[in-house]
């Protein structure tokens, strides 16, 4: 998947059923979150990555985003 340098919505993420699958392997807690869901939709990856950091180990972080490039 091209994620245009970071550049792509979440909502365009998740019309990809791969990507979105990996999505919810990774984060179910929030992709369970149709609050936080909803607020996101519009956000780049880029935004989201930002958010991510200090919450989320920059492993994971990296292996979601190649995950999402090989979808």
């Amino acid at each position: 998947m091209d994620l245009r340098n970071g550049n792509i919505t979440l909502a365009e993420i998740l019309r990809n059923p791969q990507a979105a699958a990996i999505l919810r392997q990774n984060f179910p807690a929030i992709m369970n979150n149709r609050m936080m869901m909803r607020m996101g939709r519009n956000m780049t990856l880029n935004q989201i990555v930002g958010h991510a950091r200090g919450r989320v180990p920059p492993q994971q972080i990296n292996t979601v985003i190649e995950q999402l490039r090989r979808a």
